[in-house]
């Protein structure tokens, strides 16, 4: 599994946008992009969106979870340029 850290609404709805072309869902079925986990507003801080890669779920947190490799908004971005264009 694999956790992206994106700090701003804005990241995490272009990560979600990438999510959703790739065929992920959240963990309760909706599409990546039908909910934005950033928060602070609220009082919450989930800045990660956790990929589970062999079955195509999402789900968001505070920190990785153990085991889970980090990766930051911009290398996410930079790995997946062909999804946007």
């Amino acid at each position: 599994m694999k956790a992206v850290k994106a700090e701003t609404k804005e990241k995490q709805i272009k990560v979600l946008e990438i999510l959703e072309l790739e065929g992920y869902r959240w963990i309760l079925g909706q599409k990546p992009t039908e909910y934005v986990p950033y928060g602070r507003e609220l009082g919450l801080d989930l800045p990660y969106i956790s990929m589970d890669e062999n079955k195509k779920i999402i789900t968001a947190s505070n920190r990785p979870y153990p085991g889970e490799e980090e990766i930051i908004y911009e290398q996410f971005i930079s790995r997946n340029k062909k999804v946007i264009l």
